[in-house]
């Protein structure tokens, strides 16, 4: 039969001699693989009078993988007379662009740093929202 001592002893010296460095040789291996892709935070704006478009692109980006954190209208009178999507890259980084053209369809996208706006992209709705990316 084993003490108590005992059975501590054996525990530790499993851990010494394999256990502990097992996992940290672990640890070690995850770090080393590649990061998962980085989160594309997007907002989603309609400064057009079309009820639910906001809301049905921003279903179309989450299909897509993107993170939308915001959805909603945008009172801009200028903006609302745009026929094409627009994309605003907020953080200079274009990375989501591209499944933003394919959930949505044609867009200009422009370069208008924001920081303050706490997202990667906005998306601004145009009068037809999503007429290249119907056929989805």
């Amino acid at each position: 039969m084993c003490s108590p001592r005992g059975a501590l002893l054996a525990l530790v010296g499993v851990l010494g001699c394999g256990g502990r460095g097992s996992m940290v040789a672990a640890k070690a291996k995850d770090s080393a693989q590649p990061s998962e892709a980085r989160r594309v935070t997007v907002e989603v704006l309609n400064p057009g009078k079309q009820v639910g478009v906001a809301r049905t692109a921003t279903v179309r980006l989450r299909g897509q993988g993107l993170d939308v954190v915001y959805f909603g209208s945008l009172a801009d009178t200028v903006l609302a007379k745009r026929e094409r999507n627009l994309i605003y890259v907020r953080r200079g980084d274009t990375t989501g662009v591209g499944l933003v053209l394919a959930a949505i369809g044609d867009a200009e996208i422009v370069d208008r740093a924001d920081r303050t706006r706490l997202v990667d992209l906005s998306v601004v709705l145009g009068r037809h929202p999503m007429s290249r990316a119907d056929s989805h």
